[in-house]
């Protein structure tokens, strides 16, 4: 069947479904006892990580991450692993970026522990190298008329990873150019483009708020009026066609750039924007008194129900609204106050979502080579591969709650 046609399953006019349950026993090794599995996976309690716990899943994402990581600084694509391979066996920029930015983040959060947030701020800055010698030299060459192979995303995720890390200024060259890249590809009532070549078509709404968002934040550092002034623009057009479909496609770039003009005290309407689009999304977090057409699916409290999707149940996308929400505990008058302790638990019941498609050993039983699959996340529960972008939107997510409440404590 194609997979167009998954919606139609169950319906009066669809193929008929049957269920059936499978009991799965796995053993690690002979001193292990034997561990019952729920559709491939260990169940995790119906409730929120505490701290520990989220401090040693993000430790394995973070691990994950890095071994993904070779000596020339490129990322491996996505890892299936009932073919124990990598496809593409080296992942895109976008990917390698966003997988720096996580682990940067990551390192600059009390989650890790000193050696290993060393080791995750090293690997970042190999992975950055990498990037911004094969984009530096691409982006120097722009013209406006010159077919361009970099993508808007490229720069984007890019310079967000650059900015999270110590010593910038010393690649303030690249930085610029970066900038000057997004600035250029900006077409004014109509978004960013693909690239500055003026006859290339828009970029995605997901890309046009990552640049956004990229824009913020070097105006942060350089107090640049053309990069205000562009991503509020950006930002405008992209919360305008939101309000016709989804606002899932741009969490949580969008929001993010949203808090941080507002933190900034350059705050829009698009925190208006960003404040529905959070609370539209905990109308779609699972939780655990689901109703008895769902009773029986324990591993999808957490996750939320994401538009779009040929299978109605969370998928790894529930990651990216996620570290919006975390992050949005600490914006001034977004939250009340009543409100926050009940938030703190769903981000944290998000995070447990998370854990729950974590690969872990009991899981990776018929991986050959189970030690590359385990602290990933896999894209769904019904589709085990492992997009490098997965694990790094957990490990976001989770270094940015830790983040998070450590402000609320400093009463910040």
């Amino acid at each position: 069947m194609s997979m167009t046609r998954l919606q139609s399953i169950g319906t009066a006019k669809g193929p008929e479904l049957y269920r059936f349950d499978i009991v799965q026993i796995v053993r690690i090794t002979a001193a292990n006892p034997p561990q019952s599995l729920y559709r491939g996976q260990v169940l995790l309690p119906g409730r929120a990580l505490d701290m520990p716990a989220i401090a040693a899943w993000s430790a394995r994402w973070a691990d994950q991450l890095m071994g993904r990581l070779g000596h020339d600084g490129h990322f491996a694509g996505t890892f299936e692993p009932s073919y124990n391979r990598y496809d593409p066996r080296q992942g895109s920029s976008a990917d390698a970026a966003l997988a720096c930015y996580a682990l940067a983040d990551y390192s600059r959060s009390s989650l890790a522990a000193p050696a290993r947030a060393r080791a995750c701020a090293a690997a970042a800055q190999r992975g950055l190298a990498r990037l911004l010698s094969v984009l530096g030299a691409a982006v120097a060459t722009t013209t406006a008329t010159q077919t361009v192979i970099p993508h808007t995303r490229d720069p984007s995720m890019t310079l967000l990873a650059l900015l999270q890390l110590p010593g910038t200024s010393r690649h303030k060259q690249s930085r610029d150019r970066l900038v000057t890249w997004l600035l250029e590809s900006f077409s004014t009532g109509k978004g960013f483009r693909r690239s500055p070549n003026i006859q290339s078509t828009l970029a995605s709404p997901p890309v046009g708020a990552a640049a956004a968002l990229a824009l913020v934040r070097i105006y942060d550092q350089t107090r640049e009026p053309r990069c205000l002034a562009t991503a509020k623009l950006a930002l405008s057009l992209l919360w305008a066609d939101a309000v016709k479909r989804h606002a899932d496609d741009i969490m949580p770039w969008a929001a993010l750039a949203e808090f941080e003009l507002a933190r900034l005290g350059q705050p829009t309407s698009g925190l208006l924007m960003a404040q529905a689009a959070c609370n539209t999304m905990w109308e779609h977090q699972v939780k655990a008194d689901l109703d008895s057409s769902q009773s029986n699916r324990g591993d999808l409290i957490g996750g939320f129900q994401m538009s779009g999707s040929l299978i109605d149940e969370p998928t790894w996308l529930s990651a990216g609204p996620l570290i919006a929400l975390a992050d949005a505990l600490t914006v001034k008058h977004f939250i009340n106050a009543e409100d926050r302790p009940a938030w703190m638990v769903n981000v944290a019941l998000g995070l447990r979502f998370c854990a729950q498609l974590t690969m872990t050993q009991a899981s990776a039983y018929y991986v050959q080579d189970w030690k590359r699959a385990v602290g990933a996340v896999r894209s769904s529960f019904y589709d085990n591969r492992q997009p490098t972008a997965a694990t790094a939107y957990a490990l976001l997510a989770a270094a940015e709650f830790q983040k998070a409440m450590g402000r609320l404590a400093e009463g910040k």
